[in-house]
């Protein structure tokens, strides 16, 4: 099954959800202080947004153990009456929340934050009503990782981690789910320094809430109940696509934006859906262009006969051309459909 079409969504929160900065920020500046640390610059503080704190009072304070354990009870001091609500919710949010669970999709919080505290911003927020199950870190240590909440969350919910797809804004998302044997998609919006999600290597990176969004429904949107056709003329498609690629992906894009323009319509659908279907199964960083524009087409107003139409024809089309010849036969294929 396609990732991205899983039913159960974990979310981190931190970055992901909410933006914390402020809140999270004043809390370690406080600790900081404690230990004759003076920080002025917030933005400085930025790393501390994502990973459990014990672990980065050590790595960028080089803390012992017991003295990380120290400052993140003195940052509680400040969290808990004041910083915790120093926070806000991403634009988007909310409706993004309510549109998955509307669908049918199980929404779930995997936090490294304690979780008492995720539960009390939750309903603070009001977006608690959206989530079947908040899982999040123990303050007696039991529960402290991303694999550790991810793993109670798969335990709790009594499903395997192939029904579940991680949504972070950290490395430490990635690869807490992937240790766990869960997929990631990665958000932009959050507090990773330049680079590192991509050096993570999560399943997909979404520079913004709506393309999150069209990435989680389209799918469904698209196909309804008629999964199991789709993953069959995808799962071929990916077999010819991964041995074609390099070739032609560079004419794929360049393709999809001449189907995009082509007031025909029923062309542009078709090379747009094909150029959707390369890039939600690969990913390629060449395909960017025509994914953004599949993305935003309106692929949920096509009926599921229609869709997979599309696919049968891309199928079979892959099997007589290649290379740059594939592009040019598919277009010119889909004017009759």
């Amino acid at each position: 099954m396609e990732p991205t079409s899983r039913k159960y969504l974990f979310f981190d929160l931190d970055g992901t959800l909410t933006d914390s900065m402020p809140g999270i920020a004043r809390a370690v500046q406080y600790a900081l202080r404690r230990f004759g640390i003076d920080v002025q610059d917030l933005a400085a503080l930025k790393p501390f947004l994502g990973p459990p704190l014990r672990d980065s009072f050590m790595e960028f304070y080089g803390m012992s153990p017991e003295e990380a354990d120290r400052a993140v009870a003195v940052s509680r001091e400040y969290f808990v009456p004041r910083g915790m609500f120093e926070n806000e919710l991403y634009p988007g949010i909310p409706e993004l929340l309510a549109a998955t669970a509307a669908a049918g999709r199980v929404n779930v919080i995997a936090t490294s934050k304690p979780q008492p505290f995720a539960e009390r911003i939750a309903a603070h927020f009001g977006i608690d009503r959206h989530f079947r199950l908040i899982s999040g870190s123990t303050f007696d240590g039991r529960r402290k990782t991303k694999a550790d909440v991810i793993r109670h969350a798969l335990s709790a919910l009594g499903i395997a981690p192939g029904e579940a797809v991680m949504i972070g804004a950290r490395r430490h998302d990635v690869e807490g789910a992937a240790e766990e044997g869960l997929p990631a998609i990665a958000v932009e919006w959050g507090y990773a320094p330049p680079g590192e999600l991509e050096a993570a290597r999560p399943l997909r990176i979404v520079p913004d809430v709506e393309t999150l969004r069209r990435l989680l429904a389209w799918v469904q949107a698209t196909f309804g109940a008629d999964t199991a056709t789709m993953d069959a003329i995808l799962q071929q498609l990916t077999a010819r696509l991964q041995s074609e690629f390099t070739a032609w992906s560079g004419r794929a894009a360049q393709a999809a934006a001449k189907a995009a323009s082509n007031t025909a319509g029923a062309a542009a659908d078709a090379g747009i859906a094909l150029a959707a279907s390369i890039y939600l199964l690969l990913g390629k960083e060449k395909l960017l262009h025509s994914a953004r524009l599949c993305l935003r087409a309106a692929l949920p107003s096509r009926t599921v006969g229609q869709l997979v139409a599309v696919f049968q024809l891309a199928d079979r089309t892959f099997s007589g051309y290649i290379g740059g010849q594939l592009v040019d036969a598919l277009l010119v294929g889909t004017e009759t459909f």
